[in-house]
């Protein structure tokens, strides 16, 4: 909680987020959830064509969910550190696992912040500054 105090010091006002989920419900609730804080959302049902969003938009941060039917946003995640164009994008890795689970999966692929589907409402902006933050020590 400590790092999403210090990364809301450092964020702006206003983020662009893309939000990568198959889950059109899914999608929709984070996306009310992020444009009340006034963050700029982009919404993708699959991650197909995501490193070009990222690129052509200026995405400070994806929200993308665990497990899709084409590819698993760990996988994604993992692409996302390794390419040039994307590395210093934050990314927050979303999925219905216990938070245990999805912590190690996240620190395995490199996400900067983990969120259960069950606490979007409460932890989903915090997240997202916690890896917006991250981001920028990077960058340093």
């Amino acid at each position: 909680m400590l790092e999403a105090a210090r990364a809301f010091e450092t964020c702006p006002p206003l983020m662009r987020i893309l939000v990568i989920d198959d889950s059109e419900v899914a999608r929709t609730v984070m996306q009310r959830e992020l444009v009340k804080y006034g963050h700029k959302v982009t919404l993708l049902s699959s991650p197909i064509g995501a490193t070009r969003v990222v690129v052509r938009e200026q995405i400070d941060v994806v929200v993308i969910d665990l497990q899709m039917p084409d590819v698993r946003g760990d996988r994604v995640a993992q692409l996302f550190r390794k390419a040039g164009r994307t590395e210093r994008v934050g990314v927050v890795l979303v999925s219905g696992f216990d938070r245990e689970e999805l912590a190690r999966l996240g620190a395995e692929c490199g996400a900067d912040a983990i969120v259960t589907k069950q606490e979007i409402t409460e932890r989903l902006q915090f997240a997202v500054m916690e890896a917006y933050g991250a981001r920028r020590k990077v960058k340093q």
